[in-house]
């Protein structure tokens, strides 16, 4: 979209939609840009703001007609900042962010598509509500985004992935037409959308969710190792993690945290983070083979869902800070088979502020059929992700920390099966099989029947040929680009 008509098409969308049309002169653009990776940095010609599925229908129409490019933003956790751009229109859903029960007896919960997790957890408590939706552990993500890639949560391992517990979904597609996909209508588009990520077939405008009975309270805690032990910890986690009912879930990281011994001062340690759906002084009993291998520190708590969630959701945040996010996912047993590279890697971080978070995964995720949505992993055993965290004011920094989370998890890769779309990686080799592995035909054929002429595009969408070079030098310029 050319400068000089930023205004003209300011104007004709203002008349065609109900909600706002901002440009970079007005209140509220430079916070709708903005996402959790400071990093990324993208100006759009206008943001698109609608109020409802008939304003994104709009919205949609007008930019194909005039042939502008856009991109869907829900949240504001995108790892690449493809929810955004800087040659077209961002369509913010922040408005289509209403909660309310749905269902017979408020079985279900309609969620829409802008809302984020805490607005959907502070409904159920407001409530009084003990039931749960399977939603982030951040309470921060965007609803949208997240069930879209599958979506894990600490509840996974009992009731399956978030887009797993999508009973429909309301869609605007490539034409502006706004109709709705479930398991029995347009149950292709349906498969297709759980599982594939964010921006690939249609603009997702509103979710109905399942909602699940949770014992109350939870059992929470963590479980805190010195670093020095990840080879005697992890091959004792990998063997203790697959005796475990589905209820329980072992989530672990590699970070600084305060040393309690040494007066606070931080050290590289190796911790656990339980949750169990069921009694407080069963899940301690689970959790005995860990504990009985004297940790430097452990707490545990009786909290309900979001409690936990907001108690310990903020410690993977990027928070305004410069990130590149990678991720691999692993079969059963393998984790403790790279503990080498693991504390090889982990003991060379160029920033103290980088850290490894891996899920838990399995349970219920494995126990569904393979082919039940487009999500490829269901036979994992954890995701591991890596966040290299450095500061945004200096950019100088940008190539010694992306190129050490990249030699990390490639050095990693050889232990596992591919990645997770939610962490999507820009310069991940081979991403569309790394993604979706045997599912990606399928999903071709579906981008051809439902989005023939590519509406819906961004660097790593189906059907994009685009692929990183690697070598003989990493290439960065795809960190700054969204198509």
């Amino acid at each position: 979209m050319k400068k000089s008509h930023v205004q003209a098409v300011l104007r004709d969308l203002s008349s065609k939609t109900s909600g706002a049309v901002l440009d970079s002169s007005d209140l509220g653009y430079a916070d709708s840009r903005k996402i959790d990776n400071g990093r990324i940095i993208h100006d759009p010609f206008l943001i698109a703001q609608p109020n409802d599925a008939n304003d994104v229908s709009a919205i949609v129409k007008y930019c194909v007609k005039q042939d502008i490019r856009f991109t869907t933003k829900s949240g504001g956790h995108s790892a690449n900042g493809y929810a955004l751009n800087s040659e077209g229109i961002v369509i913010d859903l922040l408005r289509l962010g209403d909660v309310a029960y749905a269902g017979p007896k408020n079985s279900t919960l309609d969620v829409g598509a802008g809302a984020r997790w805490i607005k959907v957890y502070d409904f159920l408590r407001e409530r009084q509500d003990p039931g749960i939706v399977v939603g982030g552990g951040c309470p921060g993500v965007g609803v949208g985004g997240f069930l879209l890639g599958g979506g894990y949560s600490f509840l996974s391992r009992s009731f399956g992935l978030g887009s797993d517990n999508v009973k429909s979904a309301e869609v605007v597609l490539a034409d502006g037409t706004i109709d709705t996909v479930s398991a029995e209508k347009n149950k292709d588009l349906f498969w297709g959308l759980c599982g594939s990520g964010g921006g690939n077939f249609a603009v997702t405008t509103k979710f109905n969710i399942q909602r699940r009975e949770v014992h109350d309270p939870l059992m929470v805690g963590q479980i805190v190792f010195p670093f020095y032990r990840n080879e005697e910890i992890l091959k004792i986690y990998d063997k203790f993690v697959q005796t475990l009912p589905k209820e329980m879930a072992v989530y672990g990281m590699m970070r600084d945290f305060p040393d309690p011994r040494k007066r606070g001062r931080p050290i590289l340690t190796l911790r656990f983070t339980p949750i169990f759906n069921g009694p407080y002084a069963k899940g301690i009993e689970l959790l005995k083979p860990l504990l009985d291998l004297k940790p430097i520190t452990s707490e545990f708590h009786a909290m309900t869902l979001p409690e936990w969630e907001q108690f310990i959701g903020s410690a993977t945040l990027v928070e305004g800070r410069s990130a590149y996010i990678r991720s691999v996912v692993l079969e059963k047993g393998q984790l403790h088979k790279a503990y080498k590279v693991f504390m090889k890697h982990m003991s060379r971080r160029p920033s103290p502020d980088s850290f490894i978070v891996w899920t838990h995964t399995g349970g219920e995720v494995a126990a569904l059929e393979d082919d039940r949505s487009s999500y490829a992993h269901r036979s994992a055993e954890v995701v591991v992700e890596v966040k290299s965290i450095w500061d945004s004011a200096m950019p100088e920094l940008t190539r010694k920390n992306v190129e050490w989370a990249f030699d990390f998890f490639e050095e990693l890769a050889p232990y596992g099966r591919g990645a997770y779309v939610n962490y999507i990686d820009p310069l991940l080799p081979n991403w569309q099989d790394a993604y979706y592995g045997a599912h990606y035909n399928r999903l071709l054929d579906l981008k051809k029947s439902w989005d023939p002429d590519g509406v819906f595009d961004f660097l790593q969408g189906i059907g994009s040929n685009f692929q990183p070079d690697v070598k003989p030098t990493l290439d960065l310029t795809p960190l700054r680009r969204t198509f």
